[in-house]
């Protein structure tokens, strides 16, 4: 995808997960300051895979009971929370992950949001 094409997608990426966030919530926010909402474990599902930023670098989501858990290539698992359907953010540190659904309610993308950067990663499995 060109340059100027993957920027304008990333940018509307990033104003629908803002809009689709609880009011007053903003990307970026201190950890502490989220609510996590319920979610069953058949709807966690969806989110389980693996997402490719580069080709040394995979992010994977795994589900285990209840508790979904985020771990990058290189290093240590993470647990992570929703606080709305493609939103989740991490306790140990401050970062969001935001998941594109596609037509079958299943994760297709996730952007990462962590010191005031994004990175789209695409789903690979």
């Amino acid at each position: 995808m060109p340059f100027p094409a993957r920027r304008a997608r990333l940018r509307a990426l990033a104003l629908t997960s803002i809009r689709a966030m609880p009011r007053g919530a903003a990307l970026g926010q201190p950890s502490g300051t989220h609510t996590e909402i319920a979610m069953d474990a058949t709807a966690k599902q969806a989110f389980v895979g693996q997402y490719q930023l580069r080709p040394n670098f995979v992010l994977t989501i795994t589900l285990e009971g209840n508790q979904l858990y985020a771990q990058a290539t290189g290093q240590s698992r993470a647990a992570i929370f929703p606080e709305g359907p493609p939103q989740f953010f991490l306790k140990v540190a401050d970062a969001q992950l935001t998941f594109e659904l596609g037509p079958d309610r299943r994760a297709t993308s996730v952007t990462m949001h962590q010191h005031g950067r994004e990175r789209l990663t695409k789903r690979i499995k």
